[in-house]
């Protein structure tokens, strides 16, 4: 590319201007590609805001043509230049360091900053200068006038055709799954459940699948695997290293393998430093998710009470995932008053009503057996806008091989009780006859009325306790159906346990 001569730069006294050279031409590569969002760049960034002059002619070059409606490509801006081979060379070369069209936003907000910055230095450079030749009072209504104007923040409101959005959307390729059919590739959404339910396994989980390419909890297939970037404010490090090789261990891959990013402390959402950290990490490692766990911890000094205050907080991470096409999870809890149902129990205003997933999980039952194991049946409902409501009923048992040695390895293993792996569960089951056949499965044992009735009431799930009848009636329904088994006959029947698998039950006598 040929460059124009550039006037001295009043800030060469102070060490090299601000400016980024490599986001300067991924930005002008990514526009010369089809499917660019010209108009969203244009409202961000002008031509002489790019450093180099060349970028910028040649940006300013690509504005011209699309103005005319004219097709856009490195040779025939290089014409509108009058470039000779070698520059027509290196703006095809711009076109190898080219983000995902999604992303040129972010990389049009970074150029604008550097412009910004070097302006504000050269104004203070201009006023240190004027000072000194005694003509501060001339110069400094005016510095100070600009000088505000950088300081505003810039808001812009992207006004186009639905002609134009239509072409941006259709030129942007196929839309995929993240994990099908629960998660669209580039949904933000939120998990959220009670107390000690395990939402960070869950989550964990989901991770290990996306970066792999396996499948979030064993049924839903991720279809877009990448890399995967986890903020985790609970649990310290080595509780989640150990918590993370078990579920890989599960899932037949090596952690040190898997492109997957940890921060080991809860990111500020309020934070404009904080956001923008994140904003480098996503634009370095471009992650096909982002997760954030829990809320709590990175909704700083904002009431959970307050919607418009909850939307600021998670706005800006939205943003800075939107921008990137990565999709993003939150782990947040359920509201301990025990009032509403599914995502209408997630705590305070905001994720509810921001969330394109909605993923609510509750406790069926949770108990440590003898071997100092944790059995946990848990029901999730899956809500959103682009999604069929779903619902996925798993038992989850964790175990170490030490109980008392916390370096010793952890064991992970779930199960899918009814949902798109469990053929032949009755989806028109009742939710008592479910309560009582996840407490039969999570028992080692037969039981009778009673022992059923106390873990029900034990499990503090927030349902109503079952009757004696209830109960009864259920154990009932169940051997009818196939999943129990009943020790004695009819009326005489005292005791129940679930139907052991097949094989299980050949070997079992």
């Amino acid at each position: 590319m040929s460059a124009t001569t550039a006037t001295r730069d009043p800030t060469a006294d102070v060490g090299p201007p601000p400016q980024d050279l490599e986001i300067e031409e991924a930005l002008v590569g990514g526009m010369l590609l089809p499917g660019a969002p010209t108009a969203e760049v244009r409202a961000l960034v002008s031509a002489s805001d790019l450093y180099r002059p060349a970028y910028g002619n040649a940006f300013a070059a690509i504005c011209d043509l699309a103005d005319r409606a004219a097709p856009i490509d490195a040779l025939l801006v290089g014409r509108e230049l009058g470039l000779d081979n070698a520059g027509v060379g290196e703006l095809i070369a711009a076109t190898a360091a080219a983000p995902a069209p999604s992303s040129l936003p972010t990389y049009a907000r970074i150029v604008a900053e550097k412009a910004k910055d070097r302006r504000t230095l050269a104004l203070l450079v201009e006023l240190e200068k004027a000072t000194r030749e005694g003509r501060r009072s001339e110069v400094l209504p005016g510095a100070i006038q600009s000088l505000g104007e950088l300081s505003s923040s810039r808001t812009e409101l992207l006004i186009e055709d639905a002609a134009d959005v239509m072409a941006r959307v259709s030129s942007a390729g196929e839309v995929h799954w993240l994990a099908s059919p629960v998660w669209p590739a580039d949904a933000y959404g939120v998990l959220a459940a009670e107390k000690k339910v395990g939402k960070t396994w869950l989550a964990l989980d989901l991770a290990v699948a996306v970066a792999s390419g396996g499948a979030w909890l064993g049924a839903y297939p991720v279809e877009t695997p990448g890399p995967v970037l986890v903020f985790l404010g609970e649990g310290g490090e080595r509780k989640m290293v150990r918590r993370l090789q078990a579920i890989c261990a599960a899932k037949g891959v090596r952690l040190a393998e898997l492109r997957i990013r940890l921060c080991h402390r809860a990111p500020s959402l309020t934070s404009s430093d904080h956001l923008e950290e994140i904003r480098r990490e996503v634009r370095r490692t471009a992650p096909a998710l982002v997760i954030v766990d829990p809320l709590y911890l990175s909704a700083t000094g904002a009431k959970s009470a307050d919607l418009y205050a909850m939307g600021a907080v998670l706005a800006g991470i939205q943003s800075v995932c939107q921008e990137a096409g990565a999709a993003l999870l939150i782990v947040t809890h359920w509201n301990k008053t025990g009032e509403g149902h599914g995502a209408h129990r997630m705590t305070g205003a905001g994720p509810a009503e921001w969330g394109r997933v909605l993923v609510s999980v509750g406790k069926e039952h949770l108990a440590t057996e003898k071997d100092r194991s944790t059995v946990a049946t848990l029901r999730l409902t899956f809500e959103g806008d682009e999604i069929p409501e779903t619902e996925l009923r798993l038992c989850r048992r964790i175990w170490a091989d030490n109980p008392d040695d916390l370096a010793s390895a952890l064991h992970y293993e779930l199960e899918v009780l009814t949902g798109p792996e469990a053929e032949g569960e009755a989806k028109e089951m009742r939710p008592a006859d479910r309560r009582v056949l996840a407490v039969l499965r999570a028992a080692d044992d037969w039981l009778d009325v009673k022992e059923i009735g106390d873990r029900l009431a034990a499990d503090e799930s927030g349902f109503a306790p079952l009757k004696t009848r209830t109960i009864q009636a259920s154990c009932k329904a169940l051997v009818g159906a196939g999943y129990a088994r009943a020790a004695g006959m009819g009326p005489t029947a005292h005791k129940w346990r679930a139907q052991l698998p097949e094989i299980e039950a050949e070997n079992a006598f």
